[in-house]
């Protein structure tokens, strides 16, 4: 976690130097290269993101209100639903599975 956090911080230090040396050039147009470094700050900010830390638990209790409830996709049947939110990502796919009350 301290590996990802300094990863974190040193993406961050890039995005702003690269930003400061633009400034300073007084180009208006972005570089790949930090174009670069804004997607490997995204990424990395993402792998930290706290709703990655839920317990499956709790997960398994969102999707059971989702998917139990026609407030959230009206137009949607629960079996649908359940099929939706299994395809958003590996760790959702996880929990939906782990969840048999959705299906």
């Amino acid at each position: 976690m301290a590996s990802l956090r300094r990863q974190v911080l040193d993406a961050e230090l890039g995005v702003v130097a690269f930003e400061s040396q633009k400034k300073e050039s007084l180009a208006l147009e972005s570089t790949p290269q930090q174009d670069s470094k804004r997607v490997q700050l995204s990424l990395l900010k993402n792998i930290l993101s706290p709703v990655r830390r839920l317990p499956v638990e709790i997960i398994s209790i969102i999707f059971e209100l989702v998917c139990g409830s026609r407030h959230f996709l009206p137009s949607r049947d629960a079996m649908l639903s359940a099929f939706i939110i299994s395809s958003v990502c590996i760790a959702w796919r996880n929990a939906a599975y782990a969840t048999p009350g959705i299906w």
